[in-house]
């Protein structure tokens, strides 16, 4: 077992220097810091001292990742809780007569810990892992066996050890809860995920290929399944935290011997950790075939005898729109579709319950930014923009002058705007069916929505314009690799889907349509004077 510490904590060391590496690289590419601080800035003293002590370092680490997804799992929590406090207005059935939202009620529901069992369940460390597994044998030769034993008890033990402070510190905290059920919960977390592993790879054995490996969608199913029909079961029968943790634990601890035992004698670490790498880096050149050829353009995309009218920019901007259709209107058709089918069951769910008109309306303000971001989300545009158009045109001067780059800031977002009337319009059947249907006989504002709706297809629609043309994300090869893009996107999407809803209910219908719509109205402008006076020096190639 030495001999697998001593390379467990080889592994620990590349990851952290791996991590380390990445917030440099971070840092350095913020524009206004990265360009003071030199070539050969590589904060050395500080790597020196990560790796003298990366024992300690590497439980710091998992503990902030522990608590990030822990934070995450309570947050999911929180949120299915309060849809059903409201739509069901509190029935005694899901809730005890004290429950009120807080962190600690939530934690004392239990469903953020089952997160944790229903998650696992189709898990398997020693399948789970190819990334992993490939870097390390390949660059670092290390052997399966060895990769075995560390990945399935030495790399989950670390985890534990993050998790258990997690759960502690939180339950402590937040739910007074002793310290003893969630350092047991967290040990029986541990066991149960070698235990799992032994199941599926008992299987395995059988079948040669992982049971999920060509059904992902099955498996993301049954754990959406498990997830709502556990959470269900702990709040009809009101499972308290002491039980969960102790049977949870001794149910685990007493299969473990079990399963040791049988890991001991297997004799098929070669086989299957050589068959996850292999299956690994057929994924991963799949992943780059589909990327190359997502937005490549086919003969059959182009009609040499329809007439496009217009000149220059005009012409280039409805040529582009014309031959990208396959790529830009299917995709569309396709998420509205879907959309459109969830409304009506949903539309046909809610009608079968009992709920107040107060409650529906605030879950649509709440609703509609969330579902204008997945419904007019244009990552795809953005790579046909610059993959089959600008990339070629940036190496021309007159293509970057600011009113060219401006005008064509404004035919692009025309187009757009156009397409996405498709899921746009799909919104508002769906709201008008809601309304209606529940929400005609109340004094609420009705038109909120509908113009709350058209200010999200606004934004949504101008943003990632802004953003293409002011921080250009992608490198010579067309990858989007920008920092700043993604620290934007974060910053900007939960103030948009959290931050403004909240902002609704809490100053009213009118003064919210106010504020926003000058918001809206103020960042088009802000957005179309800044790429005409930056854009020139920042729409460009990168290397």
């Amino acid at each position: 077992m030495n001999k697998y510490f001593l390379k467990f904590l080889l592994i620990e060391r590349i990851k952290i220097t791996k991590v380390f590496n990445g917030i440099v690289y971070g840092i350095r590419k913020i524009p206004l810091i990265g360009k003071h601080l030199g070539d050969k800035y590589y904060f050395y003293d500080l790597k020196e001292i990560i790796n003298t002590f990366v024992p300690i370092f590497s439980i710091i680490w998992q503990f902030i990742k522990s608590i990030l997804t822990f934070g995450f799992a309570i947050f999911i929590s929180r949120t299915m809780l309060k849809f059903l406090f409201e739509i069901s207005d509190k029935s005694p059935l899901f809730f005890r007569e004290n429950f009120d939202l807080s962190l600690g009620a939530v934690l004392l529901t239990c469903i953020p810990f089952s997160f944790y069992i229903t998650n696992m369940i189709t898990s398997s460390l020693l399948t789970d892992n190819g990334n992993a597994f490939s870097d390390l044998s390949k660059n670092f030769n290390f052997f399966p066996n060895d990769l075995a034993h560390i990945f399935l008890y030495l790399q989950p033990f670390l985890i534990f050890i993050g998790r258990t402070l997690g759960f502690v510190i939180f339950g402590k905290i937040f739910a007074n809860i002793n310290p003893i059920y969630t350092f047991l919960f967290s040990l029986g977390i541990y066991f149960y995920n070698i235990n799992i592993t032994g199941f599926w790879t008992k299987i395995y054995e059988k079948r040669e290929k992982p049971f999920f490996e060509d059904r992902p969608f099955l498996q993301i199913i049954l754990i959406l399944i498990l997830d709502l029909a556990i959470s269900l079961l702990v709040l009809i029968i009101k499972l308290d935290f002491k039980v969960l943790s102790l049977g949870y634990f001794f149910i685990n601890l007493i299969l473990f011997p079990f399963v040791v035992k049988y890991f001991k004698n297997f004799k098929g670490y070669d086989k299957i950790i050589e068959k996850t790498i292999r299956v690994y880096k057929l994924a991963v050149e799949d992943s780059k075939d589909v990327q190359n050829n997502v937005v490549k353009i086919k003969n059959k995309d182009i009609n040499k005898n329809e007439k496009i009218k217009g000149e220059g920019f005009v012409y280039l901007n409805k040529l582009f729109f014309k031959r990208h259709k396959r790529h830009l209107l299917k995709p569309t058709l396709i998420k509205s579709g879907i959309f459109f089918a969830l409304g009506i069951g949903g539309f046909f769910i809610l009608s079968s319950l009992t709920m107040k008109a107060n409650e529906l309306y605030k879950i649509l303000i709440y609703a509609i930014p969330i579902i204008s971001y997945i419904l007019f989300k244009q990552d795809l545009i953005l790579m046909a923009f610059y993959k089959n158009c600008d990339s070629s045109l940036l190496y021309y001067n007159f293509y970057r002058e600011d009113k060219n780059l401006l005008k064509m800031f404004w035919l692009r977002f025309n187009s757009i705007f156009k397409l996405m009337s498709i899921p746009m319009g799909a919104m508002f059947i769906i709201y008008i069916g809601f309304a209606i249907k529940f929400l005609t006989k109340t004094d609420l504002n009705l038109t909120l929505p509908i113009f709350y709706i058209l200010l999200n297809a606004i934004f949504f629609t101008v943003l990632p314009l802004f953003q293409y043309y002011i921080i250009q994300p992608f490198d010579k090869e067309g990858k989007q690799k920008s920092v700043v893009l993604v620290l934007m996107n974060m910053f900007l999407y939960y103030i948009f889907i959290f931050g403004l809803p909240a902002l609704a209910t809490k100053i009213g219908e009118i003064k919210f349509m106010l504020i926003i719509s000058i918001f809206i109205i103020a960042f088009v402008g802000l957005a179309s004077f800044l790429i005409y006076k930056f854009a020139p020096k920042t729409f460009k190639i990168k290397q």
